[in-house]
């Protein structure tokens, strides 16, 4: 799980220019903290190639500069040149021994290795130097659950969760273990929880239908399927939610309409009975609530007219509709 790590750059850096820093510039420690986070946030920016050059200028004037060392094996990692991140990583921790963040890197970059062990190994000195550090909790989740050990893996998200309870991503990640479990019900509770947090989040929107659905939820799971095509519109990842949508429900009206009106697939001559029958159905809730917010004063009026021109008999006829029954209701 590489990513550059969870350090607070409250402040905008400065920007500076590694070609005007002299030796003397960074060896007095004036210059190194403001070069670190213009890098760093180089790096998020995902301008790789500029923020690797500011990293090695930095480790040419202080090859033991821990966190540029740190850093820059992160970003050898994006590369995907794992053998040159381990050794920064490497180089990191000796030139810092109590930094926690190398360990949890380190870890991740073994992972991908399979040196399991090592791996474990590393994430667990990361979390003895830092009990709180959740990226080394998230390694060690992804580790077992890759290795089939599910118990450990669900023991090691949600130790990251106490720790960082408003990540969706490790909600997600718990959700999924639960699922797999056949732990039905609690992972619904988890995958809601991350959906609090980010009510975009893919993973967590396909797995909250299969879940509902599952529970015989259909109705909640179409509603939650659908408000969320809804918000992202003609998108791949509305793509995406439709076909695992009909996947669950391949008779769906909304579904196959929306699939169609959107995405050109199976086009129809007409818009289908069923979906115009769940249409119509699914608003005349809110029809009646509408006409009023729009100043709707048809009836009013009608009955007004009908006063004039009839006297006592207006109001005869009994074929209202739920706005204007309450206007015509005590002339019948």
């Amino acid at each position: 799980m590489i990513k550059i790590a969870r350090s607070n750059l409250t402040n905008q850096p400065d920007k500076v220019d590694p070609a005007k820093l002299s030796a003397g510039d960074l060896s007095s420690h004036k210059e190194a903290p403001a070069l670190l986070a213009q890098a760093m946030a180089l790096h998020r920016q995902g301008r790789l190639s500029e923020a690797q050059s500011l990293y090695e200028h930095l480790i040419r004037r202080q090859p033991r500069h821990a966190e540029a060392l740190n850093f820059l094996g992160v970003l050898q990692q994006q590369w995907g040149q794992s053998t040159q991140a381990e050794l920064l990583f490497r180089r990191s921790i000796h030139a810092a021994p109590a930094y926690a963040s190398a360990y949890s890197h380190l870890g991740d970059v073994l992972v991908t290795q399979r040196r399991y062990a090592e791996a474990t190994a590393a994430y667990r000195q990361a979390i003895i130097l830092r009990p709180d550090e959740v990226d080394a909790y998230v390694g060690l989740g992804t580790l077992f659950k890759n290795l089939g050990q599910l118990a450990e893996s669900l023991a090691a998200y949600r130790a990251a969760s106490e720790r960082q309870p408003s990540d969706p991503e490790i909600h997600y990640r718990i959700a999924c273990l639960l699922e797999e479990l056949g732990r039905s019900e609690e992972a619904l509770t988890s995958v809601r929880t991350a959906l609090e947090s980010d009510g975009a989040h893919q993973g967590a929107l396909m797995l909250i239908g299969t879940l509902l659905h599952r529970l015989g939820k259909r109705e909640e799971a179409r509603e939650i399927l659908g408000n969320a095509v809804f918000q992202l519109g003609g998108t791949e990842n509305a793509l995406a939610l439709l076909q695992h949508w009909l996947e669950l429900m391949p008779d769906d009206p909304v579904a196959q309409h929306r699939l169609a009106a959107w995405f050109g697939r199976d086009v129809p001559e007409r818009a289908s009975d069923a979906y115009v029958t769940d249409l119509f159905d699914r608003y005349a809730e809110q029809f009646d609530q509408h006409l009023q917010k729009l100043g709707y004063r048809a009836p009013a009026l009608l009955m007004a007219r009908l006063v004039e021109k009839l006297g006592k008999e207006a109001g005869g006829s009994r074929c209202w509709t739920p706005v204007a029954a309450p206007v015509y209701a005590h002339r019948c």
